[in-house]
């Protein structure tokens, strides 16, 4: 059986970049803006620091799944989708008027992060 090897591009480097950045910029930026997002929201401090932890714990609760899957589906197919949930959790947010889509855009992003993280690291044996 004939095995291919991938070679990665610059484009994929700096795809893969972008990728793990869209967890820190979006997931962990709620932490510098509590008092104003508590205010905007209308929902009690508890519920927002919930909400903000949410995405680590689905990250770490997920991360390993994810990279199996990542291995048995596709790195770049779980990257896409890990990417998806990033762009939907974000749009919940935006959305989010209480604290329902608040929590359910957290969750997105925590789901997000575990499919990106272990799946784009992966993808260093056939680029460099």
């Amino acid at each position: 059986m004939d095995k291919t090897t991938y070679q990665g591009t610059n484009k994929m480097i700096i795809g893969i970049v972008f990728g793990v950045i869209t967890f820190w910029l979006f997931a962990q930026a709620m932490v510098n803006i509590v008092p104003a997002a508590q205010e905007d929201l209308g929902v009690n401090l508890g519920t927002l620091n919930i909400a903000i932890s949410l995405t680590s714990l689905f990250s770490g609760m997920f991360i390993v799944v994810a990279g199996g899957l990542a291995d048995r589906v596709g790195r770049k197919k779980l990257t896409y989708v890990g990417l998806i949930f990033s762009v939907i959790g974000s749009l919940f947010l935006v959305l989010a008027q209480g604290s329902i889509l608040l929590i359910i855009g957290r969750v997105l992003q925590g789901l997000s992060a575990a499919c990106i993280m272990p799946a784009t690291i992966a993808f260093d044996e056939g680029i460099f």
